[in-house]
Protein backbone atom coordinates (compact mmCIF):
# COMPACT_ATOMS: atom_id res chain seq x y z
CA UNK A 1 0.00 0.00 0.00
CA UNK A 2 2.82 2.68 0.71
CA UNK A 3 4.16 2.12 -2.73
CA UNK A 4 0.31 3.25 -4.33
CA UNK A 5 0.20 6.16 -1.94
CA UNK A 6 3.87 7.53 -3.28
CA UNK A 7 3.24 6.30 -6.76
CA UNK A 8 -0.46 8.13 -6.66
CA UNK A 9 1.40 11.52 -5.04
CA UNK A 10 3.52 11.80 -7.86
CA UNK A 11 0.75 11.28 -10.25
CA UNK A 12 -0.80 13.88 -8.85
CA UNK A 13 1.63 16.10 -8.79
CA UNK A 14 2.43 15.16 -12.19
CA UNK A 15 -0.87 15.62 -13.19
CA UNK A 16 -1.23 19.65 -13.09
CA UNK A 17 1.75 20.34 -15.44
CA UNK A 18 0.73 17.68 -17.99
CA UNK A 19 -2.65 18.71 -17.95
CA UNK A 20 -1.70 22.53 -18.53
CA UNK A 21 1.20 21.27 -21.27
CA UNK A 22 -1.92 20.07 -22.64
CA UNK A 23 -3.96 22.28 -22.86
CA UNK A 24 -0.68 25.02 -24.04
CA UNK A 25 -0.34 21.76 -26.87
CA UNK A 26 -4.14 22.21 -27.58
CA UNK A 27 -4.19 26.05 -28.31
CA UNK A 28 -0.93 26.50 -30.25
CA UNK A 29 -1.88 23.82 -32.89
CA UNK A 30 -5.31 25.48 -33.37
CA UNK A 31 -3.89 28.89 -33.57
CA UNK A 32 -1.82 27.45 -36.35
CA UNK A 33 -4.28 25.06 -38.12
CA UNK A 34 -7.89 25.64 -36.81
CA UNK A 35 -10.41 27.48 -38.24
CA UNK A 36 -9.46 31.09 -37.65
CA UNK A 37 -5.38 29.70 -37.57
CA UNK A 38 -2.68 30.96 -39.31
CA UNK A 39 -2.84 27.92 -41.91
CA UNK A 40 -7.25 29.52 -42.85
CA UNK A 41 -5.63 32.45 -42.70
CA UNK A 42 -3.27 32.03 -46.17
CA UNK A 43 -6.23 30.68 -47.78
CA UNK A 44 -8.03 33.53 -47.07
CA UNK A 45 -5.27 35.37 -48.45
CA UNK A 46 -5.07 33.32 -51.52
CA UNK A 47 -9.14 32.93 -52.18
CA UNK A 48 -9.16 37.23 -52.00
CA UNK A 49 -6.42 37.63 -54.44
CA UNK A 50 -8.00 35.53 -56.82
CA UNK A 51 -11.12 37.30 -56.40
CA UNK A 52 -9.27 40.54 -56.92
CA UNK A 53 -8.28 39.73 -59.87
CA UNK A 54 -11.36 38.33 -61.21
CA UNK A 55 -12.87 41.27 -60.34
CA UNK A 56 -10.19 43.15 -62.32
CA UNK A 57 -10.64 41.09 -65.86
CA UNK A 58 -14.38 41.43 -65.02
CA UNK A 59 -14.67 45.06 -64.53
CA UNK A 60 -12.16 45.73 -67.69
CA UNK A 61 -14.54 43.36 -69.79
CA UNK A 62 -17.44 45.48 -68.70
CA UNK A 63 -16.03 48.91 -69.68
CA UNK A 64 -14.72 47.13 -73.09
CA UNK A 65 -18.54 46.13 -73.59
CA UNK A 66 -19.52 49.21 -72.23
CA UNK A 67 -17.94 51.13 -74.83
CA UNK A 68 -18.53 48.93 -77.55
CA UNK A 69 -22.33 49.47 -77.03
CA UNK A 70 -21.90 53.46 -76.57
CA UNK A 71 -22.30 53.33 -80.22
CA UNK A 72 -25.46 51.59 -80.58
CA UNK A 73 -27.37 54.63 -79.27
CA UNK A 74 -30.53 55.44 -82.19
CA UNK A 75 -28.52 58.74 -82.97
CA UNK A 76 -25.25 57.26 -83.17
CA UNK A 77 -26.59 54.12 -85.77
CA UNK A 78 -28.37 54.26 -88.96
CA UNK A 79 -31.53 51.88 -88.08
CA UNK A 80 -31.91 50.56 -90.95
CA UNK A 81 -28.21 49.74 -91.55
CA UNK A 82 -28.25 48.26 -88.39
CA UNK A 83 -31.38 45.88 -89.12
CA UNK A 84 -29.81 44.96 -92.25
CA UNK A 85 -26.82 43.92 -90.34
CA UNK A 86 -28.85 42.27 -87.73
CA UNK A 87 -30.57 40.08 -90.49
CA UNK A 88 -27.27 39.16 -92.37
CA UNK A 89 -25.56 38.13 -89.01
CA UNK A 90 -28.91 36.11 -88.09
CA UNK A 91 -29.10 34.36 -91.23
CA UNK A 92 -32.55 35.95 -91.90
CA UNK A 93 -31.37 37.36 -95.27
CA UNK A 94 -32.32 35.64 -98.10
CA UNK A 95 -29.61 35.55 -101.53
CA UNK A 96 -32.98 37.82 -103.70
CA UNK A 97 -33.22 40.23 -100.87
CA UNK A 98 -32.75 43.97 -101.82
CA UNK A 99 -32.48 46.62 -99.40
CA UNK A 100 -33.72 49.94 -100.33
CA UNK A 101 -32.38 52.77 -97.96
CA UNK A 102 -34.46 56.24 -98.10
CA UNK A 103 -32.91 59.32 -96.91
Amino acid sequence: MPVFRRLGGQVIALALPVALLGVVWFFSLQAFTGHYGHIALDKTKRDLATAERQLAMLTEREDALRKRNAGLSAGAVDLDLLDERARDVLGMIGREDVFLIAH
